[in-house]
Parts: C-alpha cells; sequence; structure tokens
C-alpha cells in the first residue's frame, strides 16, 4: 500500500518523501494522504520531518506546509496527554502555525475528544479521505448501512420467518404421525407374532416431500441473507482488522488483505493486542449503528406483501416445479422489483 501511494504521488513530493527518515509504515502512509490532501488545496511547499529548534535541541514536524504555515502531526494511537505536549513545543518551535492533528481512522470513533487540543483535528482514512471528526462520523455510518438492501432484507427475513414457523409445525405433525404408525406396526407384531419389540424401520409420511422442500426454501433463505449482510461485515470488520471474508463452498472462508496488514499497523506492530481489544469495541458500537438503521427503516410484512412464496408452494404442491437455488434466486429477484414491496419497505 505504502509503494503504490508513492508512485501516485506528484513528482516533487515523491522526491521529498524519499530523502527524508520514513518511521513505520502505516505513519508512513498517513503522512503520503495528509500531504496529498495539502496538495489538493492549492499548497505546494510541502517538507516531511521539517527540523525545528526547541530549547537547544531539534524536534521533526511530520508534515508541514510553508506556503501556509501548517504542522500536521499523524497518530496512529493518539493520547490526551502526548496531544497537549506536542502542541505546546510545535506552538513553541514554529511561532504562529496551525497545529494539526491527523489520526488514523481506527480512532475515528474517538477523534472528536481531541478537539480542542490541537488548531483542527483531521481523521485520515484508508480510502484517501481526510475529514473533520464530525465528517468522518456521518461517512462512517453510510459506508457501513450502505450496502443494506433494507427492502430486500426485510422481504428475506419475513419469509424465513414464515418457512421456518411452517417447518416446525410440520416437524411436529410428520414425528406424531411417524410415532403413531410406529405403535400401530409395533402393536401388530406383538399382537400377531407374540413379540415384545421390533426394530424400527424408517417411516415416511405424506408430509415428508414438503418438509424437504421447506428446508431447501429455509437453506435458500438463509444463503441469500448471508450474502447481503457480507459486504457489511467486511466493512465492520476492516476497521480494525487486515481480514477479507467470502463465501466458498458453504464456509466462509478469512483471508488477509495485506494492504490492510499494512494500514492497521499489523507489520510495525505484530504484537499489539490492543487492536483486538479495540476491534471488540468498534465491532460493538457499530452493530448498535446497524441496528439504528434497521429499527428505523424496518417493518414486518404482511401475508398478502409476499405473494410470490404462497404461489411457489402451491405451484410445488401440484408438482409442477422443483425447489433449487437458481429458482430461489430469480424468484428473489423478483421480489426484490416488486413495486408494492418496494414502495411499502
Amino acid at each position: 500500500m505504502l509503494g503504490e501511494i508513492i508512485d501516485s504521488l506528484p513528482e516533487e513530493l515523491r522526491r521529498e518523501y524519499l530523502s527524508t527518515e520514513r518511521g513505520t509504515v502505516v505513519q508512513g502512509i498517513m503522512k503520503l494522504i495528509v500531504a496529498r490532501h495539502l496538495w489538493s488545496k492549492g499548497l505546494r511547499h510541502i517538507t516531511f520531518e521539517r527540523p525545528s529548534h526547541l530549547h537547544g535541541s531539534m524536534i521533526y514536524i511530520d508534515v508541514y506546509a510553508s506556503d501556509s504555515n501548517i504542522c500536521v502531526e499523524c497518530e496512529f494511537k493518539p493520547s490526551r496527554k502526548g496531544v497537549i505536549e506536542r502542541g505546546g513545543e510545535i506552538r513553541q518551535a514554529v511561532p504562529g502555525a496551525k497545529y494539526v492533528l491527523a489520526v488514523h481512522d481506527m480512532m475515528g470513533w474517538y477523534a472528536g475528544k481531541f478537539v480542542g487540543l490541537a488548531d483542527e483535528v483531521w481523521v485520515v482514512c484508508r480510502n484517501g479521505l481526510v475529514l473533520t471528526p464530525s465528517e468522518w462520523v456521518e461517512w462512517r455510518k453510510s459506508y457501513i448501512t450502505e450496502p443494506l438492501n433494507i427492502g430486500k432484507l426485510t422481504l428475506l427475513a419475513n419469509c424465513l420467518e414464515k418457512s421456518r414457523a411452517l417447518l416446525e409445525g410440520w416437524g411436529e405433525m410428520d414425528e406424531k404421525l411417524r410415532m403413531d404408525v410406529m405403535g400401530w406396526w409395533r402393536s401388530l407384531a406383538k399382537a400377531a407374532l407374540s413379540m415384545e419389540t421390533i426394530h424400527d424401520i424408517p417411516i415416511k409420511t405424506p408430509l415428508a416431500r414438503y418438509i424437504e422442500f421447506e428446508k431447501k426454501l429455509v437453506e435458500g433463505l438463509e444463503g441469500e441473507i448471508i450474502g447481503e449482510l457480507l459486504e457489511v461485515m467486511n466493512r465492520l470488520v476492516q476497521l480494525t482488522m487486515p481480514y477479507t471474508l467470502r463465501m466458498k463452498d458453504g464456509a466462509l472462508e478469512f483471508g488477509i488483505d495485506m494492504d490492510l496488514f499494512e494500514w492497521l499497523g499489523h507489520k510495525d506492530y505484530p504484537a499489539d493486542v490492543d487492536n483486538y481489544n479495540l476491534f471488540l469495541k468498534l465491532y460493538k458500537l457499530e452493530l448498535n449503528v446497524l441496528a439504528d438503521h434497521m429499527r428505523t427503516n424496518w417493518r414486518r410484512l404482511e401475508d398478502e406483501d409476499v405473494p410470490a412464496l404462497a404461489q411457489l408452494r402451491q405451484q410445488f404442491e401440484k408438482g409442477k416445479i422443483s425447489i433449487t437455488n437458481q429458482k430461489l434466486l430469480e424468484m428473489l429477484l423478483e421480489w426484490k422489483q416488486d413495486e408494492k414491496a418496494s414502495s411499502q419497505a
């Protein structure tokens, strides 16, 4: 990731960056994104690791734009105390400078607590965006909810609920009928042959084909829901962890994204357990964001809203179709385009 960003820089910036000490990989990426942001604002006198005298010693400023006297410090995981101290040093070493704190987007949800400690606070994102803390929060909410097709998820979940309830009811009836038939069989064996017990034999009731149909429908609906939610899960996980998730051969497969590996600091801090603890906190926080979003947009569909499901069952019972995942997919696409369901979702 770092190499790609270096290659994408204007020649002047690239030369400047390559001529300085670069520190950690993640900090290098942050500095380059910040520099590119300043460049996009029309600033052209940008340096990295600018040396400044302070009480007989030297301090080095991560990114400095001399044409606007802006000092930007890029912090992977800043602390309140560290930010205050660094601000004091910069203001003494570079009189009249604007002190900007740029934080990694892993800390985006907490960036607001640094507002007021620096002249400005920026959140640096992996996709190249540089935002204020409030802008980042709004962007992040939109980003994690964007893949959710509320209309389709509402339809899928309601159909799944109805199918599971039907499956449970048929299952209970099927079990009772099989137990009754087994009881009749055992009674006959005892009466005719004076046998107290007889080996249980498989019994297939008339409900078996409907249960099998409903099981396949449930599996298909669950698969579609997983597919709808997978991109959301990737977006949640990848704020703090370098994983990519995909469905392969019916299993959830984990992979490692090496760009994320660099961006999240795993190359620089391989033993940093705090990343996992932070992941758990942020995952829970963002799940609440999703839950609020769903509560606002969710509604329960009535039976008349899903005529396609009833029609499918009728066709099955008449022996006109055999249920397959492909057929399910076709029907789901039809439902997605259903004007009534879309307008009410």
